[in-house]
């Protein structure tokens, strides 16, 4: 719960790595991390906004997949965040070394 917080803004990467995450209550006048997208249900209540059930990014409902190189898988990394590990044995720049 983050709403008695003076906050102005959350800092991009904030919430890397709150994969799961599933209630956040923000100050009204901030938008969900990730915005509305990154959340099954956001509803407004007096002088809170509340955040519930973070989306996986990866799965391609509704968008596109998050696009990862190949030799790679899309991944969560909060809301709204995606990550692109490489597959085994590839490594390194985009996944190309073997």
């Amino acid at each position: 719960d983050l709403t008695e917080n003076p906050l102005t803004a959350l800092p991009n990467g904030s919430f890397l790595g709150f994969t799961h995450l599933q209630c956040l209550a923000v100050p009204l006048a901030l938008e969900c991390p990730g915005g509305s997208s990154a959340w099954e249900e956001v509803t407004a209540d007096g002088s809170s906004r509340l955040c519930q059930g973070q989306r996986n990014p990866c799965n391609g409902s509704g968008e596109l997949a998050w696009p990862c190189p190949e030799n790679a898988v899309c991944a969560p990394a909060g809301p709204g965040l995606v990550q692109c590990p490489c597959d085994s044995p590839f490594h390194g720049y985009k996944c190309l070394r073997e």
